[in-house]
């Protein structure tokens, strides 16, 4: 038998031997098998009850949540923009325009509210899963795409085209018939144009962040290297971007470009832009990457063992972390491309989800996802309430760093002080 045969035939077995050894253990131990089993129907229960809030919510948005109803609470003092009689006649109309809307009618208020918040959820889920994917393969719990210098390359992206675009406005009103026969007189490269250059700078920013590390860590990925590099990367992109909204305001503060950008760091939903080919490409996007997180939970717990024990278990590391980057890095580049900049919830909702159903990546990252959309409900509502969507990463920035501040004390006195 050739050495090179042997070696395999050895290293397999190894491999076999280990897994056998970890079974027979437990099977040892039908006391913990029963635990485990009853864990895992505990943690399979509470997706249920995540998945059945995030629906309802979603149902309640679109229903009960009406634009600017708190909007004079910090303005001349009264306490409600609508009456009585008025939010009740608003609620009335969304629950008839939205059940005609189900059964096949057309509503276009509605279908537009809807479109908007599938959208804030879809985003939210997409963050959220990113960065538990993102927590897992690189076994660093401040990973995130915020902090990896993700988001911040799609940012400096957008930016730059930002810049190249024209700056004069429209002269005449554009209705939405012309916005449509503009959209249908365009190609697909064209109108997917902005998502594909976020994309190709969220990657830039990958290459970037993870060559450095390789280089430091000698081959090796060095999380330190590796976050340090990522924060240090998305603070010279937010001082160069608000460099680039400085000048543009001092030359001119009805420049068009303004609007834009401000969008972009502000993460706007811009309600009532959204159609159905938003809605079917960012569905679609989202969908695909979360089947592929969801499907490879099993591997990603190899992970929490170490690299080297991941290798002896039979897991092509190098292959397994490049499908996770590139999956979370679609994912990150679709949602800053439709909805700007969200802040903090990529490395939040993770550790909320965590306690709730343990560090088990299968149920981990479908609790983050759902946990990711259901934080962007409740925040997209307070912003419609208070008639501040542009103002959306502002008060994710505040909602995250609440929990941020609750769960870090709380882990902070479980551990006596011992963050390791």
């Amino acid at each position: 038998m050739p050495r090179g045969a042997d070696s395999h035939s050895g290293n397999h077995t190894g491999q076999q031997g280990k897994v056998q050894i970890r079974l027979d253990q437990m099977s040892q131990d039908p006391q913990k098998m029963h635990g485990a089993s009853r864990r895992m129907s505990s943690n399979a229960r509470k997706l249920v009850f995540l998945t059945a809030v995030m629906a309802a919510l979603l149902v309640v948005s679109v229903c009960f949540v009406p634009f600017g109803l708190l909007s004079n609470l910090f303005g001349d003092g009264s306490s409600f923009l609508y009456t009585a009689a008025s939010y009740r006649d608003i609620v009335i109309a969304r629950i008839g325009e939205l059940l005609g809307f189900v059964s096949g009618g057309e509503s276009q208020s509605v279908q537009f509210v809807l479109y908007t918040y599938l959208i804030v959820m879809l985003a939210g889920m997409a963050l959220a899963v990113s960065g538990s994917a993102y927590q897992g393969v690189f076994q660093n719990p401040l990973a995130s795409p915020t902090t990896l210098g993700v988001e911040s390359g799609g940012t400096m992206a957008a930016t730059i085209l930002v810049l190249c675009t024209s700056t004069t406005a429209a002269t005449r009103v554009i209705t939405a018939n012309d916005l449509v026969a503009q959209w249908l007189g365009q190609s697909i490269f064209y109108r997917s144009l902005r998502q594909l250059i976020i994309l190709a700078g969220c990657f830039a920013a990958v290459f970037l962040i993870v060559g450095i590390s390789l280089a430091v860590g000698r081959g090796k990925i060095n999380s330190p290297t590796l976050m340090v590099s990522g924060m240090v990367f998305s603070t010279l992109i937010a001082q160069f971007t608000s460099l680039v909204q400085y000048v543009l305001t001092q030359n001119n503060t009805e420049d068009p470009r303004l609007t834009s950008l401000n969008s972009l760091i502000g993460g706007a939903f811009m309600a009532g832009s959204y159609t159905w080919y938003d809605l079917l490409i960012m569905g679609g996007v989202v969908s695909g990457g979360l089947i592929i997180i969801f499907s490879l939970g099993g591997r990603m717990n190899l992970m929490t063992l170490g690299e080297d024990e991941a290798r002896s278990m039979g897991l092509n590391v190098k292959a397994f972390r490049n499908v996770l980057v590139a999956v979370c890095t679609i994912l990150t580049a679709i949602v800053l491309a439709y909805c700007g900049q969200i802040a903090m919830l990529g490395f939040m909702m993770p550790h909320l989800a965590r306690f709730i159903v343990g560090p088990d990546f299968r149920y981990l990252a479908p609790a983050s996802a759902l946990m990711g959309g259901i934080s962007t409900l409740l925040i997209y509502d307070i912003c419609y309430l208070l008639g501040a969507t542009n103002r959306f990463n502002f008060y994710t920035s505040i909602v995250c760093g609440i929990f941020s501040l609750i769960i870090f004390v709380r882990y902070r006195r479980a551990r006596h002080g011992d963050w390791a």
